[in-house]
């Protein structure tokens, strides 16, 4: 039977690797990331990584929906309760010289297919109303972080503990104006819709901390 298992699991393994050399990275006509599969299929590359920082700004390269964006660090302007877990962040970047906000929101569930969806609302402190449209820049990103569990401050650890953290993520365009109001006042609450089909409602967040963050990083932009 141990003799069978490896054989298994080696063969196992031999199928995987050749699925990972089987696709094949590539760049469309508009700039976005793909992959291509040896079907003839393929999908956008979807993932964030640090690097290709640009010279004297802090800006990191993050891929969604294969485009690529120079982006500041996010953000957080709202934390829920452990309970319900959504916790908001704001980050700011640029794509072919065009500015962008993306929302990300951290959840302890799989929000599987259930993004924002529709136009925006950002609500400034001097009554200014911003509508952000929708342009179909949205997804869901898994993450895991291991977390090292201590028995006191001076016994060594012992364990390890590995939390899921479901992130969902919308982009907008920002224009020249709505540049400017950003600039000058902070961020009051959010407003937005999912394409949840049993929450038509209405969506709002209070912002609780971090309200000047959009000033902060599009002078750094």
């Amino acid at each position: 039977m141990k003799v069978l298992k490896i054989v298994f699991l080696t063969i196992v393994g031999l199928v995987v690797s050749l699925e990972i050399v089987a696709q094949v990275s590539a760049t469309t006509e508009d700039g976005r990331k793909v992959l291509l599969n040896e079907d003839g299929s393929w999908e956008y590359t979807n993932h964030s990584f640090l690097g290709n920082r640009e010279s004297n700004k802090n800006l990191s390269v993050v891929y969604l929906d294969g485009i690529e964006f120079n982006v500041n660090n996010k953000v957080k302007v709202y934390g829920d309760s452990p309970l319900y877990g959504k916790d908001l962040f704001i980050q700011f970047g640029k794509s072919n010289g065009r500015k962008v906000i993306i929302f990300w929101q951290s959840l302890n569930f799989n929000p599987r297919d259930e993004v924002w969806t529709g136009n925006v609302l950002l609500y400034t402190n001097n009554n200014k109303v911003l509508k952000f449209t929708d342009r179909n820049i949205n997804g869901v990103e898994k993450r895991e972080y291991k977390l090292q569990q201590v028995s006191g401050s001076s016994s060594p650890l012992f364990g390890t503990i590995k939390n899921t953290v479901y992130e969902r993520y919308s982009v907008y365009y920002l224009t020249n104006s709505e540049i400017d109001i950003l600039k000058q006042a902070s961020i009051r609450k959010i407003v937005y819709k999912t394409n949840d089909p049993f929450n038509t409602h209405n969506n709002t967040v209070e912002i609780t901390m971090n309200e000047f963050t959009a000033k902060f990083q599009l002078e750094n932009l």
